[in-house]
């Protein structure tokens, strides 16, 4: 069971309780959906940092329209501490929970379109910037690629060295909680 999955499974289980407050099909998973652009607007447009409120709450009424404040997407992810409001940089939110950011951010990268050569030059770039790290840590975790990037040449990725290692740190983590709770459906 990874960190990755585990969220997944959270943001589930807190759509069942977004989707009847926002009147909406909980089948169409809009928090999922939501989180997801969040996580995209963050990554490639904040380098992993805060998401301006405003651009929040327009993601919000484009996956659901219409809606009063106390019926909007993003009340709802507030009240349910998947976001959480920050004065950093004016008003913002961030994810209730870095590792649920961080981990949304990956799922979102290893979706896009970018050539598999592209990924890792991109990843080998951000590794650079602090932003980046917890992000790229996560990613690393569970990345079909890191083989690729660790057959690179060692000076073009001597930044993400430390990144690598705290992934591991993270890998040993799951591997350790899979092993206590066993798999899962058991």
């Amino acid at each position: 069971l990874t960190y990755s999955r585990i969220f997944h499974l959270y943001i589930e289980f807190r759509n069942s309780v977004i989707s009847e407050k926002v009147d909406e099909d909980p089948h169409i998973n809009i928090t999922q959906k939501y989180l997801d652009k969040l996580a995209n607007y963050s990554l490639y447009h904040k380098d992993c940092s805060d998401i301006p409120r405003d651009k929040a709450r327009q993601y919000a009424n484009q996956i659901c329209r219409n809606r009063k404040w106390s019926e909007s997407l993003l009340y709802w992810t507030l009240r349910e501490n998947l976001l959480f409001e920050t004065k950093q940089d004016g008003d913002s939110v961030m994810f209730g929970f870095q590792k649920l950011g961080n981990f949304l951010m990956a799922d979102v990268f290893k979706r896009s379109k970018m050539s598999d050569e592209d990924k890792i030059d991109r990843i080998i770039e951000w590794s650079k910037q602090p932003s980046f790290r917890s992000f790229i840590s996560a990613l690393l975790t569970d990345w079909d690629l890191t083989p690729k990037l660790l057959n690179k040449e060692s000076k073009s990725i001597s930044n993400i060295i430390p990144i690598i290692l705290d992934s591991f740190k993270i890998a040993l983590t799951e591997i350790s909680v899979g092993q206590i709770s066993g798999p899962v459906g058991t």
